[in-house]
């Protein structure tokens, strides 16, 4: 825009009849550029000199301690959002400041002692601007001695000509100048207005820190540029469309950019560089692989950091016009330690099931969490699989929150989906039918899922997390949950330690309990049959509930192989079924016993199904084991009426008129009593007469067959 009285400066392109062809500024006519920018530095002279009037100047002599390009020393005094105050020993008024673009990615502590390169000084208000970048830091250093610094300075300034073109980098943004450095000539440091006589009406450009940007030197360091190389920024006319292109064309896969964050998400970094520049760093590629540190604790917005380019991604769907690139701030990339290659621009998607791998958790439903495990590999975590104990898998959900770390174990691998299921707890990958421990390609989409019967990792030993599916009535025990779709059986006899009349007190559907894996097994339809146990007697189960434990009853020896039995060996169970005949007791989960009618007590058992409901705990002698048929037949009798001879159970002599003796009630009759004597197989009559000193109208109102009684023998 021009309008009159404008001062326009321009080169003469054609000469005619109707006038001048112009065009642009001709940096031999820019000599007006040049001198406002040498009244600029006269006049923040002028402005020091009369801040410090009262001392005759005298003040201003901490300048020279500060010559553009040296190194001093400094101590930090804070370290700030935006940056890294100094102060100096010599100079207790003047200070430094270090921009985190200028820190060059070096983690600076308060206390802690420096050395930096002079940029730029404020003399008005004593600021010195430093750099701790290797690239001004290492240079300034390579001479020992003032004067080898002072030639190396001059030797590279003496190759630079006024009016040459160079490429330059911002250093530092001003509000009225840039200060640049010109890398191809030992990173000399120059000033550069940001608006001349054309543009000072117009709306200023906008620079980054670590821009490229292309300038003409104006004048070289003199007396009349208080020693300061002057530059001015070269205009270039070009089209919206050609100055993304150009702008973009300008960065490689593998390339390294000084990147400012705007923005910090929970799973990822927002960024801009170069010019106009947006990108993304993902929670995975702050920190090198399997470091569990949280990557955002020391990064905040504002904050320049060095990053390596992965990828350009597509168009963000928010804003069309915005590409996204994929960038990396991995240690390992930036110190290239890890070659750099074209892998970077499809990422590498190979795993291998029981490799560990580590994620960051993006969402935590009821029954899973998913987590992130690179840019474009995710992974699943069920609820059972996170921990064995009740008490954390009840707190599944609060365990677990967005941006945590977490590391686990692959067990499934879907390369369609690009999905991982993982475990907390490690394996064998031989036992997961994956016995080569091959590595798998997520990209490659043949046989797309990989060890999807994930059940093969379960072994006999093993102590995991389970839920109760189902209590089953009777003595049949519990199902219980230990997978996604992985079930377990545990036995009544397994469920506590001790013989408790009632094992199942304390369980219900959907508690958490703490289980070992006792045995597994197959079908030969394929199913997977999983025996579990609930006991603790090896001080490794333990289900945080009260109600379970029951102290009162001492821990005996459970029976698992029918060669530990042996006749007169006393066992416990619980009574499975009742027949007419007798019943069956469980001893264990594979071992049942017989106990016929007549072993089932001393006395008469009028309704064994009354007297021994299914469930009840009994305690009983072995009186036979048959291993090859796997038969075991328990008494319930005492050992003093079985260990008796038959012949004295059987006669009249052992009783006598007068002895007391007891028994149980075998039959009621409208006459008397039928009573079978304890340890004996005789049955004696009571008559009505003899029953009672008072009179009885109904006898079968008072007593009721197998009624415990006691008598006295009459003849």
């Amino acid at each position: 825009m021009c309008f009159y009285g404008c001062i326009l400066h321009s080169r003469v392109l054609y000469h005619g009849g109707k006038g001048l062809a112009l065009v642009g500024q001709h940096p031999s006519l820019s000599i007006g550029n040049k001198k406002k920018r040498k009244r600029q530095l006269d006049l923040d002279k002028m402005i020091a000199k009369l801040k410090y009037l009262d001392s005759g100047g005298s003040e201003l002599k901490w300048v020279e301690g500060f010559n553009i390009g040296s190194v001093v020393d400094g101590k930090i005094e804070e370290v700030k959002d935006i940056g890294v105050v100094i102060g100096f020993k010599k100079y207790n008024d003047v200070f430094g400041f270090v921009t985190h673009y200028q820190l060059g990615g070096i983690v600076m502590e308060t206390g802690s002692t420096i050395q930096a390169v002079v940029l730029d000084v404020d003399r008005a208000e004593r600021l010195v601007d430093l750099s701790l970048r290797p690239e001004f830091v290492n240079g300034s250093k390579e001479g020992s001695s003032v004067t080898q610094k002072k030639k190396r300075k001059n030797s590279a300034l003496k190759d630079l000509e006024v009016f040459q073109s160079v490429n330059a980098t911002v250093e530092i943004v001003r509000e009225n100048y840039l200060v640049l450095s010109i890398p191809e000539y030992n990173y000399a440091i120059g000033y550069a207005s940001v608006y001349d006589y054309n543009t000072q009406r117009l709306p200023q450009r906008q620079f980054l820190d670590g821009q490229s940007v292309i300038a003409t030197v104006m004048a070289l360091p003199c007396p009349e540029t208080s020693g300061r190389l002057l530059l001015l920024l070269n205009e270039v006319n070009e089209t919206s469309s050609s100055k993304r292109a150009k702008k973009m064309s300008s960065y490689e896969v593998g390339s390294l950019v000084q990147a400012e964050i705007t923005e910090i998400k929970p799973l990822e970094l927002k960024l801009k560089f170069g010019i106009g520049l947006h990108g993304r760093v993902h929670i995975t590629e702050v920190n090198n692989v399997n470091d569990l540190e949280d990557p955002f604790v020391t990064l905040k917005v504002g904050k320049t950091v060095q990053a390596v380019i992965l990828a350009k991604a597509n168009r963000s769907n928010s804003n069309r016009n915005n590409f996204q690139w994929e960038l990396s701030m991995r240690p390992e990339l930036l110190t290239g330690s890890y070659k750099l290659g074209d892998e970077l621009m499809t990422e590498k998607l190979e795993f291998s099931t029981g490799q560990c791998v580590t994620g960051y958790v993006y969402k935590v439903e009821s029954e899973w969490v998913w987590l992130t495990i690179s840019r474009n590999v995710r992974a699943q975590l069920y609820v059972l699989d996170s921990a064995c104990e009740p008490s954390e898998l009840k707190d599944f959900q609060k365990r677990f929150y967005v941006g945590k770390p977490v590391s686990g174990y692959v067990l499934s691998i879907n390369r369609q989906r690009k999905l991982l299921r993982v475990i907390f707890r490690p394996f064998s990958a031989l036992s997961c039918g994956n016995g080569d421990n091959s590595i798998v390609k997520l990209d490659d989409h043949e046989n797309s899922i990989v060890n999807d019967n994930s059940s093969d990792y379960i072994h006999e030993g093993d102590i995991v997390g389970g839920r109760i599916s189902k209590v089953f009535p009777g003595v049949s025990g519990l199902l219980v949950q230990i997978g996604p779709h992985m079930y377990g059986r545990i036995n009544y006899t397994d469920l506590t330690d001790s013989w408790v009349p009632d094992p199942l007190s304390g369980y219900h559907e959907g508690q958490f309990v703490k289980c070992k894996v006792l045995e597994v097994s197959r079908t030969v339809s394929g199913n997977v049959h999983v025996d579990l146990s609930l006991q603790s007697s090896d001080g490794m189960l333990c289900q945080n509930s009260t109600e379970v434990c029951n102290v009162a009853y001492t821990p005996s020896k459970r029976v698992e192989k029918i060669d530990d039995l042996h006749p007169d060996m006393v066992v416990q169970g619980y009574v499975k079924n009742v027949t007419p005949k007798g019943c069956f007791i469980l001893l264990s989960r594979k071992i049942d016993a017989k106990i016929l009618l007549s072993n089932l007590s001393d006395g008469y058992v009028k309704d064994p199904e009354q007297e021994f409901p299914v469930g009840k705990l009994v305690i009983g002698r072995v009186l036979s084991v048959e291993p090859l048929s796997n038969r075991v037949e328990v008494t319930l009798k005492s050992s003093n009426a079985s260990s008796r001879p038959e012949s004295e159970i059987n006669s009249l002599s052992t009783l006598h008129v007068g002895h007391v003796i007891s028994g149980r009630i075998k039959r009621v009759e409208s006459y008397g009593l039928f009573i079978a004597i304890d340890n004996t197989t005789l049955v004696g009559l009571c008559h009505i007469s003899e029953i009672s000193d008072d009179h009885i109208e109904n006898i079968e109102t008072k007593y009721r067959a197998g009624e415990k009684v006691t008598a006295r023998v009459l003849k």
